[in-house]
């Protein structure tokens, strides 16, 4: 299948993630994207974006090891070391200003 990207647009790569709270491997990330085919001797000047076939790409899939902790486990570790070693709180008020702010943003 021959396909022309408009001027501009360059090679297209994308790694979609898929995150699955209820599988035993919570991430997937999938090596996808289209690439430039390149025939020796024909269409080999990518400065000539007039004339060159795109392959569409579906390769591996990777599912990195995350070492999973229970999270009211760590938010609750969190919470004790803030208040027994004075560690500076993740979730503090200038935070949760910039949470606010990213939710109102239309």
């Amino acid at each position: 299948m021959e396909n022309r990207l408009p001027p501009g647009f360059d090679l297209f790569v994308c790694f979609p993630c898929v995150y699955d709270d209820f599988a035993e491997n919570k991430i997937t990330i999938y090596d996808k994207g289209i690439d430039r085919l390149a025939i020796l001797g024909e269409h080999m000047d990518f400065d000539d974006q007039s004339n060159f076939i795109l392959s569409y790409r579906s390769g591996n899939e990777t599912v990195p090891t995350i070492k999973w902790i229970e999270p009211i486990k760590l938010e609750i570790e969190h919470f004790l070391d803030c208040v027994v070693n004075g560690t500076k709180c993740m979730a503090d008020a200038l935070h949760a200003e910039k949470v606010v702010n990213i939710l109102n943003m239309k």
